[in-house]
Parts: C-alpha cells; sequence; structure tokens
C-alpha cells in the first residue's frame, strides 16, 4: 500500500494501530508476560523468532494485562509504508492518540527529535508496542530507528516483535541492563503447555515425540489440536507425528520459506536429504556460496537451522521444515535427487566421514561405491573407530545380493548378525569365507597370517559364549608377540580379547591387565568407541574383585565418553549403564539402577551379543524390581532374560536365569519352589559340569541361603566356607563377600555364635570402604535377626564406632519406612530403649525415668538390662559413651 493510499483511508490507519483480536482459545502464559511487564520496567522488550512463535498474541495479552495507573500504552502494526520515516513517526503518534499531531517534514531527525520531546513533556510513561517490526527496510527506516533509539526518553519505553534481527543500536540498552530479549527457544511451548492442549489427544509416549519433532513451535503445536480432535484416519495421524503433514507443508511453504533469503533457500532445500551439514556442504550441493554467512546471519534463523551441539561448525533443518523442503525436492527429477546423494557421498568419502559416505552411496543406488568406501576404511576397522549402531546402519541400506558379492561386506555382515543374536547365520558367513578361499580377497590380511579375519571370528566366537581353551589363548599371546609398537588397532583387538578370556576363567588380575592394555592402545589411536567398551570391559571385573566405588568410576567415564561421541548411539550407552546400576544398587541407590537397567535393557537385548551383560544387567534389574515392587515383578525380569537366553541360544544365561530364580524365591520365603528349581541343576561337587567360576560361585551361594533356611545351616556353612577360601585366593572379591553375608545367618542358625560375629566383622570389613550396604539388606529378617542376635550376645562395644554404626544400619533396616535409603541412628534400640538412652544421657535416676514415664522401677531396671546387653557395657556412664561414639546419641 502506497503512502498516499495510507493517508486516504483512515480505515487503514485505524488498522495499524489496533490491538488484534486475540485467539479465543489462547492458551495464557504468565510467564512470558511477567518477563515483558520487567523488560518495560527496564525499556526495551525484543521478540525474536520466525513466524509462528505467537510474538503478535502475546504482544496482545500483555497490552491487555499490564497498564498501570499513569501508563499510555500505544499499539503499531507496522508495515511497508514504514519504510517511509514519516509514515512510521505518524503512525507513532496516531498510536498514542496524540492530537494535534507533531508536525513532520524533510529533516526525519528533527521531527523524531520533536515527537520524542512531546512524550517527554507529558510525565506519563508511555509504553509502545512495535508489531511486524521486519515489514519495514531501508536506510530512511534504520536512519530515523536509530535518532529514535539513540534519544529515547527514559519515560518511553518499547516493545518489539519481528521475525528476524532488528537493525537497531541495542547494545546501549543491553550494556545497562535495560534490555531483555526473548528468542525462539523462550517463546516456544514448554511441555507443560503442550501437554494442556494435546494431553488428552495424544498417548504420552507420543506427546514426548511430537515434543522432540516440533521442537515446540507453538503454530506447529495449534495446527495439530483441531486435527488430532477429528482425524480417524491413521495415515492422517502418523503424518501429523512424523511432520510430514500437508498442514504443516503449507505453513512452512506460505510462512517460513518465502521468508528465507534465496541463496539459503536453495541450500537447505538440497540439504534435505542430509540429517546435519556444515555451511562448506551445502555450498556444494547447491552452487551458491552461504558459508561466506556470518554467525550473525545465522544465529537469525534459529530454529529453522540450528547448530549441532556435538559437532562444532554443523548445522541440521528442523525436521517439520526438512520435511517439507524435502516434498519439494521430490517434485524434482528423480535423477537429481540421486546425483545429490552421490555427490554428497563423493564429499563425505573425501573427508573421512565413512558412516555418511556409505549412507548416501547406497541411497545413490552406488553400492559399488559403498562398498569400496567400507574396503578403503578397512572394512571391520570401522567396527572398532565408530562403533556397531554405525556399522549396522552401513549395511542395512545395501543390498543383500551386494553384500555377498564382497567379502569385505560378509564378514562385516557375520559381524552384525552376531550382534542382534543370530549367531548360527554368523558363523556359517565366517566359515563360507574361510572354506571358499574368499578371505584371500579382504584385501586385509597382513603377510604373518589372517589377523583382521580371526578378530571377527573370535568375536562370532564371543557371541556364541565359546570356552576359550589354553590354545587359543596362548595363540592370542603368540599373534601378540609378533606385533610391533605401532601395531596399537591389532594389539588392542588381541588385549580384548584376553580380557574375556581370562575373565571367563577366572584369573581377574590378569583380565585387569590386558583391559588396561587395550584401552591404551585405542586411546593412542583416539578412537573412542573401543575406549568406552574397555572401560565398561574395567568396570565389570573390577565389580567381579568387589570393588563398586573404582567400578563407578570407571561406568561413569565409559558414560560420559558415550555422551560426548557416540551421542545417538542408544545401545552403547546402555551397555556403559549396566556396571553402572550394579554399582550403584550395591551402594543402595536402588531406584536410579533401577531406572537405567529398566531403560537400558531392551536396547541391549536388541543390539548386544555378550551373555555376560544379559548376566548382569538382568541380575541386577530383576533384584531391584524385587526390593521396590516385589517378586513378582522380579520373576517378570527373569522370565524376559530366559527368552533372550532361548531366542540366542544362550546355555550360559538359561543357567545363569536358574540361579537367579533361587535366590528371589528364596529370599521370598518360597522355599519349595526355590527347592524344585534348584534340583535340576547340575551338582555343585561336579565343577566341570559348570560353564565358569562365575555360575559355580553363584550356584553355591543361593544353594548355601537355601540349606540355612530349611534347617540345614551345617551343610550350608560347608559350602559356604570352601566358597569364600577359593574366592580369597583368587581375588574374587563380590563371591568372598556374598559368601561371607551369607555365612553370618548360617552360622547364627548352628548355634556358632563366636563364628557368626567373626563372619559378621569380615563381612563389614570388606563392605563398608565401598558402602556396599545393600548385599546386606537383600537378606532380609533372616539377616537382620541374627545381626541383633550377636549385638545381643556381644554388645556393640565389640565393634569400633564405625563398624557399630553399619551394624546398626544392618539390624534396623526392616524397620525403616524405605529400607532402600538407610539412616543411621537408634534403629537397633526399640523405642523404649532409645527413649532409657536419653534419660541415661541426662543422668537421670531410675526413679525419675520410672516417675517421667508412667513406669515401675523394676520395668525401667529391666529396660535397662536389655540396652546394656546391646551396647555391650555394664554400667549407666559406659552405655551413654558407647552411645555417643556409634551415633547413637548427639555429641554434646
Amino acid at each position: 500500500m502506497t503512502v498516499a493510499s495510507v493517508v486516504n483511508h483512515p480505515a487503514e490507519a485505524r488498522r495499524r494501530t489496533t490491538v488484534p483480536r486475540r485467539f479465543a482459545d489462547a492458551i495464557e502464559r504468565p510467564f512470558l508476560i511477567d518477563c515483558i511487564r520487567n523488560g518495560i520496567a527496564g525499556q526495551v522488550v525484543v521478540l525474536q523468532a520466525p513466524s509462528g512463535f505467537g510474538k503478535t498474541e502475546l504482544l496482545a495479552a500483555a497490552y491487555e494485562i499490564l497498564p498501570e495507573p499513569g501508563d499510555r500504552f500505544g499499539w503499531l502494526t507496522v508495515s511497508a509504508v514504514d519504510a517511509n520515516p514519516a509514515m512510521f513517526l505518524d503512525g507513532i503518534a496516531a498510536a498514542f492518540g496524540l492530537q494535534p499531531r507533531p508536525a513532520i517534514d524533510r529533516d526525519i531527525e528533527a521531527s523524531a527529535q520533536r515527537l520524542l520531546a512531546r512524550l517527554a513533556e507529558s510525565g506519563e510513561r508511555f509504553v509502545l508496542f512495535l508489531d511486524e517490526f521486519q515489514s519495514a527496510a531501508g536506510e530512511a527506516f534504520f536512519a530515523c530507528c536509530s535518532v529514535l533509539f539513540r534519544h529515547l526518553p527514559d519515560n518511553v519505553r518499547l516493545v518489539i516483535a519481528s521475525n528476524s534481527r532488528p537493525d537497531i543500536p541495542l547494545s546501549r540498552f543491553r550494556l545497562r541492563g535495560f534490555l531483555t530479549e526473548l528468542l525462539s527457544g523462550d517463546l516456544a511451548f514448554t511441555r507443560t503447555e503442550m501437554r494442556r492442549l494435546l494431553g488428552k489427544r495424544m498417548a504420552a509416549n507420543e506427546l514426548d515425540a511430537f515434543a522432540e519433532l516440533t521442537g515446540g513451535w507453538p503454530a506447529l503445536v495449534q495446527l495439530a489440536v483441531p486435527l488430532l480432535g477429528t482425524t480417524d484416519d491413521a495415515r492422517d495421524r502418523a503424518e501429523l507425528l512424523d511432520g510430514t503433514h500437508r498442514t504443516f507443508r503449507d505453513f512452512m511453504s506460505e510462512e517460513i520459506v518465502p521468508r528465507i533469503p534465496r541463496d539459503m533457500r536453495e541450500a537447505l532445500t538440497v540439504c534435505s536429504i542430509l540429517a546435519d551439514f556444515p555451511l562448506d556442504l551445502a555450498s556444494h550441493l547447491a552452487g551458491v556460496a552461504v558459508e561466506q554467512r556470518s554467525v550473525r546471519d545465522l544465529e537469525d534463523f534459529a530454529p529453522i537451522i540450528v547448530p549441532v551441539d556435538q559437532r562444532p561448525g554443523w548445522f541440521r533443518l528442523h525436521p517439520v521444515l526438512r520435511a517439507a523442503f524435502s516434498s519439494q525436492l521430490q517434485l524434482h527429477p528423480s535423477e537429481r535427487v540421486l546425483a545429490l546423494h552421490s555427490k554428497a557421498a563423493s564429499w563425505f568419502a573425501a573427508r573421512d566421514h565413512l558412516e555418511k559416505a556409505v549412507t548416501h552411496a547406497s541411497l545413490a543406488g552406488d553400492f559399488a561405491l559403498a562398498a569400496e568406501t567400507i574396503r578403503r576404511a578397512g572394512g571391520v576397522n570401522i567396527f572398532l573407530r565408530a562403533g556397531h549402531s554405525v556399522l549396522e546402519r552401513l549395511i542395512e541400506n545395501i543390498p543383500a545380493g551386494d553384500i555377498y558379492r564382497s567379502p569385505s561386506l560378509k564378514l562385516i555382515y557375520a559381524l552384525v548378525l552376531g550382534k542382534r543374536g543370530r549367531i548360527r547365520s554368523a558363523r556359517e558367513i565366517v566359515d563360507d569365507l574361510r572354506d571358499s578361499g574368499e578371505i584371500d580377497e579382504l584385501g586385509l590380511v597382513p603377510p604373518d597370517g589372517e589377523l583382521e579375519f580371526g578378530h571377527i571370528e573370535g568375536m562370532i566366537d564371543i557371541y556364541e559364549d565359546c570356552h576359550f581353551e589354553d590354545e587359543q589363548i596362548e595363540a592370542l599371546e603368540r599373534l601378540l608377540g609378533r606385533l610391533g609398537p605401532k601395531d596399537t588397532w591389532d594389539r588392542g583387538w588381541l588385549y580384548n580379547h584376553l580380557c574375556i578370556a581370562y575373565t571367563r576363567r577366572g584369573d581377574l588380575d590378569r583380565a585387569r591387565t590386558n583391559a588396561l592394555r587395550s584401552l591404551a592402545c585405542y586411546r593412542e589411536e583416539r578412537a573412542a568407541y573401543p575406549q568406552i567398551f574397555m572401560l565398561i570391559h574395567l568396570s565389570l571385573v573390577t565389580l567381579l574383585t568387589g570393588r563398586p566405588s573404582a567400578a563407578l568410576m570407571l561406568a561413569r567415564e565409559a558414560e560420559e565418553l558415550a555422551q560426548r561421541t557416540q551421542w545417538s548411539d542408544r545401545n552403547l550407552l546402555a551397555i556403559a549403564h549396566i556396571p553402572m546400576a550394579e554399582a550403584l544398587y550395591q551402594q543402595s541407590e536402588v531406584r536410579e539402577a533401577e531406572r537405567m537397567l529398566r531403560e537400558g535393557m531392551p536396547f541391549v537385548a536388541r543390539g548386544e551379543g555378550w551373555v555376560d551383560l544379559f548376566v548382569r544387567g538382568y541380575g541386577i534389574l530383576a533384584r531391584a524390581q524385587m526390593g521396590l515392587m516385589g517378586i513378582e515383578a522380579a520373576l517378570g525380569v527373569i522370565d524376559r532374560a530366559e527368552e533372550v537366553a532361548i531366542e540366542r541360544d544362550l546355555s550360559r544365561l538359561r543357567l545363569a536365569v536358574r540361579i537367579l530364580r533361587v535366590e528371589l524365591l528364596t529370599r521370598a520365603g518360597l522355599l519349595e519352589a526355590a527347592a524344585q528349581v534348584i534340583s535340576d541343576m547340575p551338582a555343585l561337587d561336579e565343577t566341570v559340569l559348570w560353564p565358569t567360576w562365575r555360575e559355580w560361585g553363584d550356584a553355591s551361594i543361593v544353594q548355601a541361603r537355601l540349606l540355612a533356611r530349611t534347617g540345614q545351616p551345617d551343610a550350608a556353612i560347608g559350602r559356604l566356607e570352601m566358597l569364600v577360601e577359593r574366592a580369597a585366593g583368587r581375588d574374587h572379591g563380590s563371591h568372598q563377600l556374598a559368601a561371607s553375608v551369607v555365612s553370618i545367618e548360617a552360622y547364627w542358625a548352628a548355634g556358632r555364635m563366636e563364628d557368626a560375629l567373626a563372619a559378621l566383622q569380615r563381612s563389614i570389613a570388606m563392605a563398608q570402604p565401598q558402602d556396599s550396604l545393600q548385599i546386606f539388606l537383600d537378606e532380609g529378617q533372616p539377616l537382620s535377626q541374627a545381626v541383633r542376635g550377636i549385638v545381643r550376645r556381644f554388645g556393640l562395644s565389640t565393634f569400633s564406632p564405625k563398624t557399630a554404626e553399619f551394624v546398626s544400619r544392618i539390624a534396623g533396616a526392616l524397620h525403616q519406612v524405605n529400607p532402600n535409603q538407610p539412616r543411621v541412628g537408634t534403629d537397633l534400640l526399640t523405642a523404649r530403649e532409645s527413649e532409657m538412652l536419653e534419660f541415661l544421657a541426662r543422668d537421670a535416676t531410675n526413679k525419675e525415668i520410672a516417675r517421667d514415664l508412667g513406669l515401675t522401677e523394676a520395668t525401667v531396671k529391666f529396660h535397662l538390662k536389655n540396652l546394656y546387653a546391646k551396647l555391650g557395657v555394664g554400667r549407666r556412664s559406659l552405655a551413654v559413651s558407647v552411645a555417643r561414639k556409634v551415633s547413637l546419641l548427639g555429641v554434646d
């Protein structure tokens, strides 16, 4: 509209100065209104975000709510006519209803200053709302704005809404703390707001996915509300939930795309084939020089494009905009799309982005390029450099025919199948490669043997849970002897295999040594994925030695490295959480351990083949769920573990599940059911029938516990003493501690009081430095009663103050509201005994105690006798002294 038409059309002038009508079902956003209120108390408020972020709606709400006595609020919807400074200044005057309006002449600076002077003279607070600020442009407009902002009186406040960064001088206000900026991230709907709008229309998991998709972009959320309420079409709903619905495309095409500069629009269109990209790749694909844009330019495009946190200099498209651009790209001939994928593949391959190169080569249909890229990258070494998830994504895009024509791809496919649990199929491929002589075509075999092929074959052995014979271990050691210092990749592999072999054999010292050597190799190569796995190995071995605190540190290091370098690999993070959860569980962080494993084990079951991870993960998850939810929940976990054992044909996992079932049934008091399950296990005296020392040790403990609780404590003691002796000799700390804890109950049941006391002291000496309380709590009431009996027999004075405190936590665990969060204090004493102790601390006589508590003196003496017995003392002063030392009383 021309200047003359605005002047000659009063209705248009009124429209520009009238607050737009608000949505009838607008969601109230009090937090943002408060932000604007606080910003007005400063001087300038800027709302900057693309269309559809509710800027006008928010300004209209603030305009209604915020005026205070003595305020004059004015509204101006900026339009193209304001490129003429005279029109802009006249619009501001009209917004405040100034009559007569200040004269506007050719000297724009003088006119602006006259307008500001008139506002300043009033003494009122003027608050000007400028909506659609980006609609005006040009040197004259920005020169006028510069004058206004340089000379803005203190009683004039501005609230500006713009789709792009307003080109006005704001630094002065920012420096003085008078500027409030609300950007797209601030204006996006929160999860709570989305739940209020969509909660009845979406399931919780759908809402989470939709929030991730939209990023809380208000227009996208509000567009979905009526559609979700009316559509019964499954396809329509699916398109809404994945961002491809035509309503979303129309919004992007009409409101967002036209506002993107032409060069960026072309670049972003072709980049819709990419998950993320650097600007030089965008320029390469589009043929335009977008990489020359400044950081400030790029910030203006948020959230249309946003930086990728984990990759400096890389960006990604908003998922809904990417879908819109992708649909536009599909209108082009298919040859162009294929050519773009091919071009991207070549660009990635030249820069060693192997996964992306292979993926785009496959999408271009250039499977020869994909196979060649994998071969050039070292084939199976991609597994070490990039990780299993990358390897799986690479292989899934290549047709089976192309895989089986390439020995390198076949070998990688075997590894992927092994991870997925299809071990027989993986073994068939490996055997076929060896028998057919195709391994000579791999281009990976060094002159001195089939080293790389042996690595993959060894991994299949691990997934198949094969036993490592002496000859195999010796062969691995010989291979190591032939390698030089520079062969870090191959040495890392071999140390890894030796770590697993020695762990299975129970030689934990050698297992740890080889894990550390492997980790050192991968750190030298700066390869994150294998480092993460070796940290997990170290953590698991450290747990077996009975050091959960050290294991927790290693697991946290693995988690941090996975989150920083392998953020998209949910499976790897879930694996790192297995030793972390076990360590946390042992330290009584039961809920956190349960959450980690409940969320992570489904990923592990789908994407990992190593049996030890299943044994450890499902074992801790079952124990945690038993403590939190009961035996039924725990048995459900065990049933799932057995399903995995059957699906993957893992006999050792099936045996571990049966041992775990006996443990939990016994602890739940279902002794007949536990006895039935244990009767089907191999005899413990026949150690050759047990796959590894761990299953034999676990079975020895569960059998001894069952014997102790079915009236056979002497048989239990014989089994446990043998296990403790063996475990102590080989640094099997976890089994030594578990056997010692169960033996406390067995000795007590057999009437061997001195031995029970020694077992308790020995157990606490191992557990207390690691804060491993949970192993005692899991034994439940039988152990608690035995520990209370030991205290009554020998007194707390038998123990050091720190040990006595630990004893109190064990003995009182069953009497707490939440046994998984033990507290130090008077749980060892009855309520009456605690009262007696308080009176003794105040030097009260028996008569005074009896009078205050309404008891007879005989009753007081009875309670004091019991108190003295528990504390292991014979007189009042010692009782108070011991109680203070063991934290049963506060210190003076």
